[in-house]
C-alpha cells in the first residue's frame, strides 16, 4: 500500500528541490564561465529528489554522512546556501571555512558530515558516531 503524504510535504519537497536546482545551476555557471570555483565541481543536478526524500526519511537531529556530490544534501540538511557558495569560492565563511571546496562540505551545527576518503573511514565512523 502506498504511503500518503500531506500537501505540505509535497510543497516542502518541491521548494527544497527548487533551491537545490537553482543553487547548482548558479554554481555550475560560475565554475564553467567565470572560473570563480577552483578545483573539481560535481553538480547535484538531477538528484534533487534524493536529498528531499532523505530529509523526510530522517529526523532533524540524525547525523548525516555523505561521500560524494554533497551540495544538495548539505542544503537539504540545513547548511545555508550562502555558506555552501562561500565554500565553493574558497572563502573563510564557507561550510568548511573555505578549505574543502566542492568535495568536502561540512555542517557540524546541523550534523552534516563528509566521510573522509581513503583514510580509515570505518575506524573514523566507529569512533565519531559509534557505528561502521
Amino acid at each position: 500500500m502506498a504511503t500518503k503524504f500531506s500537501k505540505e510535504t509535497y510543497l516542502y519537497w518541491y521548494e527544497l528541490m527548487q533551491l537545490i536546482r537553482q543553487f547548482e545551476l548558479m554554481a555550475e555557471e560560475k565554475y564553467k564561465m567565470d572560473g570563480k570555483i577552483r578545483g573539481f565541481f560535481h553538480a547535484y543536478i538531477g538528484q534533487e529528489a534524493i536529498a528531499a526524500g532523505c530529509m523526510t526519511a530522517t529526523k532533524p537531529d540524525d547525523p548525516f554522512i555523505t561521500g560524494y556530490r554533497d551540495h544538495g544534501l548539505a542544503l537539504s540538511k540545513g547548511v545555508s546556501a550562502n555558506a555552501c557558495m562561500a565554500e565553493l569560492y574558497g572563502k573563510a565563511t564557507g561550510a568548511a571555512k573555505g578549505k574543502g571546496g566542492s568535495m568536502h562540505f561540512f555542517g557540524v551545527d546541523v550534523k552534516f558530515f563528509r566521510r573522509p576518503r581513503n583514510c580509515g573511514c570505518t575506524n573514523w565512523n566507529r569512533r565519531r558516531f559509534g557505528f561502521c
